[in-house]
């Protein structure tokens, strides 16, 4: 039976009370990103590649602390204007079906705060873009959470031992 119409783009948004320098660098540092990346998911991100340059790899690689199946993802950022631009192709590995993909973040300044707004285009079903809307509000309520401290992070001491 064929599926039903659905809207192959997937668009999120929140507004996050912090400047748009500290979610692109809560976004973009890999060892903040961890600290962050799926925890109302219940998720540990065990690896995490964000070369935010035209041509830099993405990958993501996340758990359930709980035990289960990994999640996979990679992708190469075409979009690149800090503070404001992300882009990047999102593809997810392994599994029975493939997802290949593309999301847009974007950061808007807007009062004291920010407008944070994931685009994600090329769903291939209504199933997929359930998935995706779910996890594009999870991910931006943990950025939320992360930028107002209220969950723990990592110091910079931590984040350069990581990066060197």
């Amino acid at each position: 039976m064929p599926e039903a119409p659905f809207e192959s783009t997937v668009i999120v948004i929140r507004a996050i009370a912090a400047p748009r320098e500290a979610l692109w660098a809560l976004w973009t540092t890999p060892a903040w990103m961890q600290a962050w990346w799926g925890a109302s998911e219940g998720g540990e991100l065990f690896d995490c590649v964000t070369e935010a340059r035209p041509g830099g790899a993405l990958r993501y690689a996340m758990r359930p602390r709980s035990g289960g199946a990994e999640e996979r993802v990679a992708g190469v950022f075409d979009l690149v204007e800090p503070p404001a631009r992300l882009g990047f192709s999102w593809v997810w590995q392994g599994g029975a079906e493939r997802v290949d993909t593309h999301a847009t973040v974007t950061f808007e300044a807007e009062g004291a705060g920010t407008r944070v707004t994931v685009t994600h285009r090329g769903q291939p079903s209504a199933r997929v873009a359930a998935i995706h809307r779910q996890g594009w509000t999870d991910m931006l309520a943990d950025l939320d959470r992360a930028a107002s401290g209220a969950m723990p992070m990592p110091t910079l001491r931590d984040t350069l031992a990581a990066l060197w």
